[in-house]
């Protein structure tokens, strides 16, 4: 992440701030102003800001970002709300940019305990791998999918998504 500039939207209380120490720049959004204020004092200085704010917003600047990350966002989105924001970020994409995506997924052969954990989960919008990749705009090109079930200590299963213009 050297010499990287990184957007983190969803970014919470900034629990993966750590990750990013070495990059240039980094800025995460959050709905949450508790969240915000929370990531401000525990990780914020000049390289890394955190703001309220909606990306959509972000989207109209001229700011542009070598990754832009949304680690278990789109699962608290519908799709209409998840296409507007794929779409938004890929705006503010660098050249050569990526946006990376990780949240929980539903399959086929899930077991029942994996199932309920994740019906308990706060996001109501947990899909299928097909309906997460159905969520991108045409105007990314390259899109790179991975469903893992072996992060956690619990069944658990995590769907990852790169995307490049």
């Amino acid at each position: 992440m050297n010499g990287k500039r990184i957007l983190e939207v969803g970014c919470g209380p900034g629990i993966w701030a750590p990750w990013f120490k070495e990059c240039d720049y980094y800025l995460g959004l959050d709905w949450n102003a508790e969240h915000i204020r929370q990531a401000t004092e525990k990780w914020g200085s000049d390289k890394f800001q955190y703001e309220v704010k909606d990306v959509r917003t972000l989207a109209k600047s001229s700011k542009k970002f070598d990754f832009v990350i949304a680690f278990g966002l789109l699962h608290h989105l519908d799709d209409e709300e998840s296409i507007e924001l794929l779409t938004a970020v890929s705006n503010i994409l660098s050249e050569g940019g990526q946006v990376i995506t990780i949240d929980p997924v539903f399959h086929d052969k899930q077991n029942l305990i994996a199932r309920l954990i994740k019906k308990m989960d706060s996001g109501k919008h947990i899909r299928m791998a097909e309906a997460y990749k159905e969520l991108v705009p045409n105007c990314f090109s390259d899109i790179k999918v991975a469903t893992t079930v072996d992060m956690l200590r619990i069944p658990y299963a995590h769907f990852f998504m790169t995307l490049k213009r």
